[in-house]
């Protein structure tokens, strides 16, 4: 049925973006003089932990781990922003702005503040 529609309306979903590959990706990041090594661990279901030092973790969802890596590879937020809702078609685009920039501002993320 939806080969159908497609070929009747000449209309096409655009793919989505690629989520995150599978993998360990690892970080060695400077704030405030300090280093903060990063180990962001992707399963291929998507989900995925994050560990800071190795002293503190989060795990997080689909979502979280598309954010999580955008920051740590320094992505603007309307760049997370655009590669959320393109995965996630449901996405309201202001809820999807308003996590982006209050995790930024609320800085109680244990993973990414380690105490």
């Amino acid at each position: 049925m939806k080969n159908l529609f497609t070929k009747l309306l000449g209309f096409r979903q655009p793919d989505p973006l690629p989520v995150v590959s599978p993998g360990l990706y690892h970080y060695l990041l400077e704030g405030d003089g300090n280093h903060t090594r990063y180990h962001l661990r992707v399963e291929p279901d998507g989900r995925g932990i994050l560990i800071a030092n190795a002293t503190a973790a989060a795990r997080f969802a689909p979502t979280g781990v598309i954010m999580a890596k955008g920051f740590l590879d320094g992505d603007e937020d309307g760049v997370i922003t655009q590669r959320l809702l393109g995965q996630f078609r449901d996405a309201s685009k202001n809820v999807v702005q308003d996590d982006l920039v209050g995790h930024g501002q609320r800085g109680d993320c244990s993973a990414c503040h380690p105490g």
